[in-house]
């Protein structure tokens, strides 16, 4: 968020004639997104929020701003088989799992790109 926040900053000052010459731009931060969006949290409590006319997101999901929910997920994960070995590959019955997960892994990333 450091390198956002830094081309926001610098965007203002090379617009900085058209923003005063305009209607003006307000640069909203806040922090604690690790924490439950305290900054957001107290900004909206304040009741200090200007009108918006448009809105830039720092950090989107996948390149694309999408609506989400911040949280984790642990798995755990057994398999039974016989594995492969380094010089016959193929010849585990693992392999076929192996390669599922190693799909799962990356298709979360896939599927948020579709939405557009």
């Amino acid at each position: 968020m450091k390198a956002a926040i830094a081309a926001f900053a610098v965007a203002c000052v090379h617009q900085r004639e058209a923003i005063l010459a305009g209607r003006g731009a307000v640069l909203l931060i806040t922090g604690g997104e690790e924490t439950g969006c305290d900054g957001a949290r107290a900004l909206i409590a304040s009741a200090t929020l200007p009108e918006v006319g448009a809105l830039i997101v720092g950090e989107p999901t996948a390149n694309y701003p999408v609506i989400g929910h911040k949280g984790a997920l642990w798995l755990r994960c057994e398999t039974r088989g016989k594995p492969p070995t380094a010089r016959c590959r193929s010849w585990g019955s693992m392999l076929f799992i192996l390669r599922r997960m190693r799909w799962v892994r990356f298709s979360i990333f896939r599927q948020a790109r579709r939405i557009r």
